[in-house]
């Protein structure tokens, strides 16, 4: 319901009588002041004077544009109509008189009339205009779109209140200084710029809300010109960033990511990261150098903190270098330590096998021994047929038989052959009957056995003489009864002949016999002294037969050992440098093979200290090999790290085929620094790979790039090795700062108009102040050519001056909060959530102070 005060008296009435025409609420007032039975006031005035203001406003700009456009209203020479056809405001307000509509007669006199005139012919104007821009909107160029822009702006819900309200102001302002005794120019501008006046507007919104029916109305327009008002700056801006955002829900939202606190010191449109807050702010600084430049000082700024942020987060890369090199050094040292321990070992245990004697002392001894033996069993031998009855008599049947058979064999050619033995045996009756002593028998057995031996010695072998020979031996033998052992002389007989062939088997043949011979002269064929060089010392089969033979024959074991042991010395370390050699004792191994497998322990030590010198060998070549792989940059992350810068280094290492398990070996190597110094030095390395890979160069300044840094960080490969390293705390402060600089740098294709606070001047007082200035500018111009450019020239400095004063309030406000987190924020809150709005009114109290003081100035 809304009420209504007719002459003192309160009267409710529905809300639709707001929509009402003036005329028809006028109407109705005096239909309900005649049924209330009031009667008009005894004065000579009007009895309505604010709504007789306003319908003779109307009157003025209804008629005043027709007679405007009409050229024969007054009577001139080309006049078609002597007196003219009359004014047409003159003439409507007959019409509206007549039907009974009050029409002031008087001019304004107060703020009050002044302002229902003003708002009368604001009124009066509306529809004509909107039909004229509608007219004018297919003209294209300039005025097509001038026109389509006020054309769209008048026919909006609230624009005709605004343009209403907007011609009171103009009309209340240019009483006041009328009234003020102010000259026509003062008059003029007064009623001009009294539409963007907080202490006007105010007022006359409070004083047209007590006394004008349309108070509904009223509040509209005011809220229309809240954007060229100080006090109306705060919700305009408030309401400009929350629409930008999507709402008050949105906008709520956006504030809560915006603090005053952030790494980087991001502006507040870039914490949001919103693409039309992006628009807010580049429009801001397109408009205002000093915040460009400030925003681009900021920017270089949240790089710079970007920087130290990721280059904090590690140490000293020269730390972990000297720690790798100090901890290579002593591994490298231990390794060789290690390596030289075994060789030392293995070398001392082959020069421990050795001979105790010089190799022709054991030959000395060995002949000695030899000797000894023989003289022993030859002591025994002869002790053995001593023991035989030698004067004995046997029969010699067997023998005389086989000689009689052999030589009736024997060819006349051949008659040679037969051994001068077997001719006695059967020449010589009187020695060999058919009885013989044993002495005389044995004798015979002897001397053919030399004999068979000879004819088989020497270059001029006789076969014949040896077979013959040795067929009469083994008869002589049966005789003896020797050879089945039937009898005891017999028996006597076979043990002394076994012993003497075991004599003879053992020291005439082989190494022994050589080792006995004499030259024709007496002497020893081979020197005592060179008696194991010449049989143990040739090696391979004859060395180990040699062997065999002289312990057979008396030679002593350990002297052969000894031996053995001193030639595989010689062998197992070079005589012109005294140094182990591995190959000269594997040659003495394989070439006396045989002799070795004769002595079990000795070939054991043997073959233990080469196996130990083998293994000394291939662990000193190992640890080469280690040490040197150690040094390889190709094969050791560590040795790349450590060789070249690190920056170079960590690259190298990302770079590789598998850079995870690279990553994974130098941050353990680090992680053994109890210092912790070493895995900060990694992680300063890496962090300066990471600036290095994002610095760009933009202008005179050198930053990081948040893209590039973005990308490497993102890079699964890149990200895992990182890892190896960082702690995953560690990690995520890194993508932190990567996000925030990405914000820093973020730009926005978005577009939000010209002007930071949507507002533009009102277009009806625009035209009306435009065609005043032009009008006045011809004037100056004094006629012809310079009138039209003087009256341009005006114009468009009168726009300039509405825009300015209808922009830079709010719009400064939101400029303002382009680089405070905190108004920003309270401007993105305020008139949402009551817990959002009480902590954004603390931010805002301040421009509404300045405002008010701005607008008692």
């Amino acid at each position: 319901m809304t009420t209504l005060s007719i002459e003192g008296r309160k009267v409710q009435v529905s809300d639709d009588f707001l929509s009402l025409s003036p005329a028809d609420q006028e109407k109705t007032v005096e239909e309900i002041a005649s049924s209330l039975r009031i009667a008009p006031a005894g004065q000579s005035g009007p009895r309505h004077p604010i709504m007789s203001q306003v319908n003779k406003g109307i009157a003025e700009a209804v008629g005043g544009l027709a007679d405007f456009v009409n050229p024969f209203d007054e009577p001139h020479a080309l006049n078609p109509f002597s007196e003219g056809t009359g004014s047409a405001t003159a003439g409507l307000e007959r019409l509206m008189q007549g039907a009974g509509v009050e029409v002031a007669q008087q001019d304004p006199k107060g703020a009050a009339e002044g302002f229902a005139r003003g708002a009368g012919q604001a009124a009066g104007s509306l529809l004509p205009v909107a039909k004229g821009l509608q007219a004018l909107r297919g003209a294209g160029g300039a005025v097509g779109r001038f026109a389509d822009d006020a054309y769209r702006a008048l026919t909006t819900q609230a624009a005709p209140a605004a343009e209403v309200f907007a011609g009171g102001l103009s009309g209340a302002a240019e009483e006041v200084a009328d009234e003020a005794g102010a000259p026509e120019w003062v008059q003029n501008t007064a009623a001009i710029a009294a539409p963007m006046s907080v202490p006007a507007g105010a007022a006359l919104v409070k004083g047209a809300a007590r006394i004008s029916p349309a108070a509904a109305l009223t509040r509209r327009a005011a809220a229309e010109l809240a954007p060229y008002t100080n006090s109306g700056a705060r919700a305009v801006a408030s309401d400009r960033l929350q629409s930008l955002a999507g709402g008050r829900d949105r906008a709520e939202e956006l504030a809560q990511g915006i603090t005053s606190d952030n790494p980087l010191s991001l502006t507040p449109a870039q914490q949001t990261g919103d693409a039309n807050m992006l628009a807010v702010e580049r429009l801001a600084a397109d408009q205002n150098p000093n915040l460009r430049a400030a925003l681009e000082t900021r920017r270089a700024d949240s790089s710079g903190a970007a920087q130290a942020a990721v280059q904090g987060m590690g140490g000293d890369a020269a730390d972990a270098q000297t720690f790798f090199r100090q901890r290579r050094q002593s591994f490298k040292e231990q390794l060789q330590a290690q390596a030289d321990g075994a060789m030392a070992t293995s070398e001392s245990r082959l020069r421990g096998i050795q001979s105790q004697n010089p190799d022709g002392e054991n030959g000395v001894q060995i002949t000695r021994n030899i000797k000894r033996a023989l003289e022993d069993a030859m002591l025994q031998e002869r002790e053995l047929w001593a023991a035989i009855p030698r004067d004995a008599a046997v029969g010699t049947g067997a023998a005389r038989a086989k000689a009689e058979a052999l030589v009736a064999e024997v060819a006349y050619a051949q008659r040679n052959d037969v051994p001068r033995a077997i001719r006695d045996l059967l020449e010589s009756p009187e020695v060999y009957g058919d009885t013989a002593t044993v002495r005389e028998m044995h004798g015979l057995y002897s001397e053919l056995r030399r004999v068979a031996r000879s004819a088989m010695a020497g270059n001029d072998q006789n076969k014949n003489t040896a077979r013959m020979a040795n067929e009469v031996a083994d008869a002589i033998l049966d005789d003896l009864g020797a050879k089945a052992g039937t009898t005891a002389i017999g028996q006597q007989i076979n043990e002394a002949r076994a012993f003497s062939a075991a004599l003879h088997e053992t020291f005439d043949r082989g190494a022994p016999g050589r080792l006995l011979k004499r030259t024709l002269d007496g002497d020893a064929a081979i020197d005592p002294e060179l008696a194991l060089k010449r049989t143990v010392g040739r090696g391979g089969t004859e060395a180990a037969v040699s062997s065999r033979q002289i312990e057979a024959a008396g030679g002593a074991r350990p002297v052969i050992e000894d031996y053995i042991s001193g030639q595989f010395k010689g062998s197992a370390v070079s005589s012109r440098d005294g140094a182990v050699t591995l190959s000269g004792a594997r040659h003495y191994m394989a070439r006396n093979k045989e002799l070795l497998a004769r002595y079990p322990e000795l070939r054991s030590e043997i073959e233990g200290a080469v196996q130990q010198r083998e293994t000394a060998e291939q662990l000193s070549q190992r640890i080469t090999r280690r040490m040197a792989a150690l040094e390889d940059q190709k094969r050791s992350a560590v040795a790349r790290f450590t060789g070249e810068t690190a920056e170079s280094a960590i690259k190298s290492i990302i770079d590789a085929k598998n850079p995870i398990q690279a990553a994974r070996r130098i941050a353990n190597e680090a992680r053994k620094d109890p210092s912790g110094a070493a895995l900060d030095g990694v992680k300063g390395a890496i962090a300066s790979h990471l600036i290095g890979s994002a610095r760009t160069t933009r202008g005179a300044q050198t930053m990081l790039d948040a893209t590039s840094l973005n990308r490497v960080l993102s890079d699964p490969k890149t990200a895992r090795a990182i890892g190896q390293v960082f702690t995953q705390a560690e990690m995520s402060r890194l993508r932190l700062v990567a996000r925030e600089l990405a914000k820093s740098q973020a730009t926005t294709n978005a577009t939000i108009g010209n002007e930071l606070s949507g507002a533009k001047a009102n277009r009806l007082i625009e035209i009306v102040a435009r065609i005043g200035a032009a009008r006045h500018g011809a004037s100056l111009g004094g006629g012809g050519g310079a009138s039209l450019q003087t009256a341009q020239m005006a114009s468009g400095r009168m726009k300039d001056l509405l825009n300015h004063l209808a922009q830079d309030k709010a719009s400064q406000m939101i400029a303002d909060a382009v680089t405070d987190p905190d108004l920003f924020k309270a401007l993105l809150t305020h008139g949402g959530s009551a817990q959002a709005t009480e902590r954004a009114i603390p931010k805002l109290l301040p421009y509404l102070v300045g405002g008010i003081a701005a607008a008692g100035q």
